[in-house]
């Protein structure tokens, strides 16, 4: 599931629903478990700007 590009919420794209986050993205085309990462019980995430 691509983090940006698939549908979370209604029928949007989080590209599209915070596009100047998006734009400032340096992973762009990743996958949403490619964004962060299971500290304990914990999810963590690792976004680059």
């Amino acid at each position: 599931m691509r983090f940006w590009h698939d549908t979370w919420i209604g029928n949007m794209t989080l590209a599209k629903l915070f596009s100047k986050l998006f734009l400032n993205s340096k992973q762009k085309m990743n996958l949403f478990m490619e964004l962060g990462s299971w500290i304990g019980e914990d999810w963590r995430w690792d976004l680059k700007w």
